[in-house]
């Protein structure tokens, strides 16, 4: 049913009351056209790098290609049940009174080390973790195998903790 007004002296027709409430159909999305020569051009774009310079080339390693190798050989034989070597664990420093500290980098671990084959008997914070074992016993890092010690009691721990900057 269609109602009749009058305005200037002249019927107009409304629609029913829900007709007139049913939302317009959808627009259709306009398909984004990407110049290829205009996309890569840097001018007045936000770089993810001007807020993270780390991921710039030249923060990367010498020898991070071989440490990612090492890893994924290593991870690959701990998935298959086979853990550590006693070769690795031979040559692996021991952390004592860590502590697990959340990162940028990941999950990390700050103690005291003895034995590092670079910073020999120190207080250091360990590159991100990348296994454990079920017996608590070893970890695997980016870098190297570790012995696991005792872990700080939490009635130890001091404020100075959270001042370290520095990795290995």
């Amino acid at each position: 049913m269609t109602r009749v007004t009058r305005s200037a002296n002249r019927p107009v027709r409304k629609p029913p009351l829900q007709e007139r409430a049913t939302p317009p159909p959808p627009l259709r999305p306009r398909r984004r056209t990407i110049n290829h020569r205009t996309a890569t051009n840097t001018k007045n774009r936000s770089m993810l790098t001007d807020e993270f310079r780390f991921l710039l080339p030249r923060h990367i390693e010498l020898d991070l290609a071989a440490k990612l190798r090492a890893l994924a050989d290593d991870l690959e034989r701990i998935r298959a049940g086979r853990g550590p070597s006693e070769a690795d664990l031979a040559k692996a420093p021991l952390i004592v009174d860590w502590r697990p500290v959340i990162s940028a980098a990941g999950l990390r671990l700050w103690g005291f080390v003895a034995g590092h084959p670079r910073l020999g008997n120190t207080g250091a914070m360990t590159s991100q973790l990348w296994a454990a074992g079920a017996d608590g016993t070893w970890i695997r890092t980016l870098s190297r195998f570790y012995h696991v010690g005792l872990r700080l009691p939490e009635w130890d721990l001091h404020d100075g903790i959270w001042d370290f900057e520095g990795g290995l």
